[in-house]
Parts: structure tokens; C-alpha cells; sequence
């Protein structure tokens, strides 16, 4: 008979002293935040050259969710306007794309992804890799949650 254990484990799982000591290292966290910042860059420079895609607009939606989780953990708080005025930016986008089957940014809309893309990159220096992770990881499941209800909700309704 197996028997359990009656200690209770606490939320936040322990971290190893190593994984820890490299979570909180400028060295660990460089690489992972320049590829973030590289891959939102050079989508904006596709929108900008008229050269954009699903997939990129789909890239640039991601970190901004992930820029936003960071904010409601703390890190530039005060300044989440700047990334709802960004998703709001990018729903007008991919309606523009609709409307003329072309990915591009007029002059004011590159502005303020240009805005979102420097709040992101100041918070994710300021933030340790264990926030990033967790931020990375809530805006996966708000994206598969509202993809899930948009599903919903174009699904035929049965008669």
C-alpha cells in the first residue's frame, strides 16, 4: 500500500542553487532577451517595408501579451496604456490586411509598436528570468484561452 506524505509542498517550487544563481545572472538572461527583442525588431522592420505576415503580426501579438503580463506582475505598471494602445495597434493591422491583403504600418501605428517594443525591452532587463518565464507562460494560456472562445464562437450553431 503506498502511503503519502502528509507534508504539505509549498506553491513555488524550490530552485536548485545553480538554476537559481543563473536565473538571477546577466550572462543566463542576455541571449534569451536579445532573441526576444531581434525576432519583435525585425517583424517591425517587415510591417514597416510592407513585407509583414500572419505569422509575424501572430510573433508581435505574443510579446506584447507577454510585455503586458510583465506589467501586471509589476514591472512598468503604470505604463500599460502604451501596451494596450500596441494590441490595439496590431488588431488594426490584421483588419487592415483583410481590408487590402497588405501588411504594412502607416507612419503612427510603427510609433507606437516602436513605444510598446522599448517598454518591453526596459522591462525585460529589468525582470529576472523566473518573471519572464512566468509571463511567457500566462501569455500562452491567455492566447490558447482566446482562441479557443473565438472557435466558440465562429462555430456553426446546431439547429
Amino acid at each position: 500500500m503506498r502511503k503519502t506524505s502528509p507534508i504539505t509542498h509549498a506553491a513555488r517550487p524550490a530552485l536548485s542553487p545553480l538554476f537559481r544563481a543563473l536565473s538571477q545572472s546577466r550572462d543566463a538572461r542576455e541571449p534569451v532577451i536579445d532573441l526576444m527583442l531581434l525576432k519583435c525588431y525585425a517583424a517591425l522592420d517587415a510591417f514597416r517595408r510592407g513585407h509583414g505576415s500572419h505569422a509575424l503580426s501572430t510573433a508581435l501579438r505574443g510579446h506584447v501579451l507577454i510585455a503586458r503580463e510583465l506589467a501586471r506582475i509589476g514591472y512598468a505598471s503604470e505604463r500599460v496604456d502604451e501596451l494596450e494602445r500596441a494590441q490595439e495597434t496590431l488588431t488594426a493591422l490584421d483588419a487592415s490586411y483583410a481590408a487590402s491583403s497588405q501588411w504594412s504600418l502607416d507612419p503612427a501605428a510603427h510609433r507606437h509598436l516602436c513605444d510598446a517594443l522599448a517598454l518591453f525591452a526596459a522591462q525585460l532587463d529589468a525582470a529576472s528570468l523566473e518573471h519572464i518565464a512566468r509571463a511567457q507562460a500566462s501569455a500562452v494560456t491567455q492566447s490558447l484561452m482566446t482562441e479557443r472562445t473565438t472557435r466558440h464562437e465562429l462555430a456553426p450553431s446546431p439547429t
